[in-house]
């Protein structure tokens, strides 16, 4: 089984409302703080059992060559 999962830190259609993996204490346009703790996804994984997670960031463009 393969989950593969794209994670931008907010809910784009909710005008700034935080996912839950967005960092504790940052703030919206809005000016309103995240109050609550962000799910770490590959500790979840790991914690489950997967056999293999990676994690990679867009603008790491060496990444993307490989």
């Amino acid at each position: 089984m393969v989950y593969i999962v794209e994670n931008n830190g907010v809910y784009g259609l909710t005008k700034g409302q935080f996912s839950a993996t967005s960092d504790k204490g940052a703030k919206s346009k809005r000016g309103v703080e995240n109050s609550d703790e962000a799910i770490d996804l590959v500790g979840m994984a790991l914690q489950l059992g997967a056999t293999f997670v990676a994690r990679s960031f867009s603008v790491t463009r060496v990444n993307w060559c490989r």
